[in-house]
């Protein structure tokens, strides 16, 4: 019980007399117009131009604060150069922030002339709000938060809460002037990286500005980038006139936005791009920036794990999708999405089962669980990411034969859980939670992951995936003390767990209790899989460029990410483009002809699976089977024919703007209504295909057509509004309809098929199912990016 209460909200905190009060707590209500992001005051909508040629070094903050797009480019250019004061001047000089008299902190400077930012005073019930008296509110409710020597983890529930208080005051502000002035005044008070979640929180929630966030990378490349690395290894280097003069004489290309680069692939290699500013090669699998040994057969999948858009695919999920920090009014509460544990569990079991199948590409054993016999032991090979904060600060490696420090708590979740799951039913605070299939409908799994990631607190179930984060992420404490390395490693939070190859395993773990339960479940019969009178006569896949169908091709390339920071700057003050290598591919498109005796509707899904495959007896064919793409077909009868391009999956992300692109966007106000109010959730468009081999891995791309079941989301959903987004990998708000599909996630391949083989599913009474195909698709790598380069 007193857990309980300290959990909820404390209205009377809210109380008439308190300068917060919660009457203007949901504010928008009379505010706001039904859509398009517009207050009744506003003075134009996203095509207003924000500057202009009589006003171009200087914005007017009245502009600002009166456009959607005006808000917005105020909030997303809190997110650059978190690390230093909000005053110094942002977005090429054109915005520095100043706080008012009542609030501004001694440091602050006397008001420049040009591109200041001159906030209002936070005013609540008629009076104006003064900066001791924010302070001891502040700190008096959330003092972990206000420590900015301290790390805070979105996998440490506490931390959570303490976030969560901390948004209940700056939302509960009652104009658009007073939250903008409360997040300036807080900067300086909290860690960074705490005030860039709560930025990012309060643009999902304003419904007076859009969702569109920058990439990730560009908020603080310091998460992503090894630039401590470069720019100590760049000083070493200039000290060697020969090296320096052939730095100097780097040339560098463009062909088709890859880049190519003949420079010595070990150096800590810079040039310029034509119009670009200067540009800093970094390599995860070269010289300096090696983070695993060469001779660590993990080292191979360098591509995957550090490639900076998966890190910052995971952490933009759990930012949306594990936020508790909001009001659980607000739609954009996790509590609010339409099957939020359950997107939980696909979307890790999807990374696995991608991994999975680079890992057979590469020759290496599927991934094995990281088990309970293990917590206790030392770990090897460690893993160092060499990564830093912009001080200098290292992200603590997790050193080679560490432990983990506690276990007892993810000891008895991990009992707790599937004890839970042979009986049936999850005991949970609010009471207990059957699981178990009906109907079409799998209604245990979204309660069973919830309770796994611990997104709804459980006494009785444990906190086993966060548990096991943090803890991995202080395995250096106990072998390294503080030399320097306090803080929670990658494994820590969510913006660079993925790089660290124990993530995979303990992922596997958390899967594994899953399929625990999955398995559990009676296969799937002839209702699930029939579709009488539908029948799939071909299907093929046709890369846009290459030889014949179902031939498609990976290849390495080179892309740039450009950055606007204070200190990653050229030495003329241009931007600075960070060069990386990734894995790419050539994209493609599904051919697909269906017959059917009458008109109907089907959910088309598509899956891609490793061929010829022999699986050990840790795995099963649902932790390797990629579902690539799912959606509503219309039937007519006779006759369809299907071209469906790979970049409309609903599981795969379009490209972010870097942040200094979207401010230029936003500036000159063009930015279309879609991409205004578009969020970015999703796998990497880049990424869309596994790697397959140099000389060709055969898959076998396996195709079905699902009947809807009775009331089916799928039949309600406004399709026109999801195909822009990635609503099978990262959510739908209940207020905006459910998930259009009310199948399991990963139907029919979400549980391991009779004697294993999948290819039982395609048949009934040895007889093959009409609505189910199989074909054969070779997927060829290129290590060297020549693909992308024929014509």
């Amino acid at each position: 019980m007193d857990e309980e209460k300290s959990t909820k909200i404390d209205f009377g905190y809210y109380s008439t007399e308190s300068i917060f009060s919660s009457d203007r707590f949901n504010p928008n209500r009379k505010f706001f117009h039904v859509d398009h992001n517009v207050t009744r005051t506003d003075i134009g909508r996203l095509d207003y131009k924000l500057i202009t040629s009589s006003t171009s070094n200087n914005l007017d903050y009245n502009i600002l604060r009166s456009t959607p797009h005006g808000r917005h480019l105020l909030l997303i250019t809190l997110l650059e150069d978190i690390f230093h004061p909000l005053w110094m001047p942002r977005f090429k000089g054109l915005i520095a922030y100043y706080l008012p008299e009542a609030l501004k902190p001694a440091m602050q400077p006397l008001v420049p002339d040009s591109g200041a930012i001159l906030l209002k005073d936070i005013v609540s019930h008629g009076r104006i709000v003064n900066k001791d008296e924010m302070l001891t509110r502040f700190r008096g409710r959330m003092p972990s938060v206000f420590r900015l020597d301290e790390d805070i983890s979105r996998f440490n529930l506490t931390h959570g809460e303490a976030v969560g208080s901390l948004l209940e005051i700056i939302l509960g502000q009652e104009t658009f002037d007073s939250t903008l002035s409360l997040l300036v005044f807080i900067h300086n008070y909290i860690h960074p990286r705490t005030f860039s979640d709560v930025v990012m929180s309060v643009i999902d929630v304003r419904e007076d500005v859009g969702f569109i966030l920058p990439l990730m990378q560009t908020i603080n490349p310091y998460d992503y980038f090894q630039i401590l690395s470069f720019k100590n290894l760049t000083k070493m280097m200039s000290t060697h006139d020969n090296l320096h003069r052939r730095m100097k004489r780097q040339a560098w290309g463009m062909n088709n936005a890859n880049l190519n680069f003949n420079t010595n692939r070990n150096a800590a290699n810079s040039g310029t791009l034509p119009g670009l500013g200067q540009v800093w090669r970094i390599s995860w699998n070269e010289g300096a920036f090696r983070t695993l040994p060469e001779s660590d057969p993990e080292s191979k999948l360098w591509y995957f794990r550090e490639d900076p858009l998966v890190s910052a695919h995971h952490l933009h999920w759990h930012l949306k999708m594990s936020n508790r920090q909001v009001p659980v009014w607000h739609p954009s509460n996790g509590l609010n999405m339409d099957r939020r544990g359950e997107m939980f569990y696909f979307m890790h079991k999807q990374m696995l089962c991608r991994y999975n199948s680079d890992r057979i590409g590469l020759g290496m054993p599927l991934t094995t669980p990281f088990l309970p016999d293990e917590w206790s032991k030392p770990i090897s090979p460690g893993y160092y990411p060499r990564l830093t904060e912009s001080s200098g600060r290292p992200y603590p490696p997790r050193p080679d034969g560490a432990v983990i420090p506690n276990i007892n708590d993810m000891v008895l979740a991990y009992t707790t859980v599937r004890q839970s799951i042979r009986e049936g039913t999850l005991r949970m605070v609010s009471g207990p939670q059957r699981l178990g299939y009906a109907q079409g409908v799998d209604y245990g799994i979204s309660a069973l992951g919830d309770a796994l990631e611990a997104f709804v607190p459980s006494p009785i179930l444990g906190n086993l995936h966060n548990d096991g984060h943090q803890q991995i992420g202080l395995m250096h404490q106990a072998t390294m003390g503080d030399q320097d390395t306090t803080g929670l490693g990658v494994m820590g939070n969510p913006n660079g767990a993925v790089r660290d190859p124990l993530f995979f395993r303990w992922h596997k773990v958390i899967d594994d209790i899953h399929q625990e339960y999955k398995n559990i479940l009676p296969a799937y019969g002839d209702e699930e899989l029939d579709f009488p009178g539908v029948q799939i006569i071909s299907a093929s896949v046709e890369s846009e460029r290459g030889n014949g169908a179902n031939n498609l091709y990976t290849y390495m390339d080179t892309t740039t990410v450009r950055l606007q920071s204070l200190d990653l700057q050229a030495t003329d003050g241009s931007s600075v483009n960070i060069a990386y290598d990734r894995l790419n591919h050539i994209p493609f498109s599904y051919h697909i002809n269906i017959n059917s005796r009458v008109e109907t509707q089907g959910i088309l899904r598509i899956f891609l699976i490793p061929a010829g495959l022999r699986l050990p007896s840790h795995t099963d064919i649902t932790q390797v089977a990629i579902e690539m793409d799912r959606f509503l077909i219309f039937l007519n009868p006779g006759s369809n024919y299907f071209n469906r391009h790979s970049s409309r999956s609903p599981f795969v992300s379009k490209s972010a703007l870097p942040l200094i692109d979207l401010q230029e966007r936003l500036l000159m106000g063009q930015i279309s209504e879609e991409q205004f109010n578009w969020s970015g959730c999703g796998w990497p468009e880049s990424m869309v295909l596994p790697r397959g081999r140099e000389g060709g891995m055969r898959f076998r791309l396996y195709i079905m057509v699902s009947q809807l079941l009775p009331g089916d989301s799928a039949l309600t959903a406004n399709w026109e509004r999801m195909q822009f987004t990635s609503w099978s990998w990262c959510g739908v708000r209940r207020n905006e309809g459910d998930v259009p599909d009310s199948r399991p996630m990963g139907f029919p391949l979400d549980r391991a098929p009779p004697g294993g083989n999948w290819q039982s599913l395609m048949f009934k009474n040895q007889v093959k199912r009409g609505n189910h195909i199989a074909v054969d698709v070779m997927i060829r790598h290129d290590p060297v990016g020549t693909t992308a380069r024929r014509g």
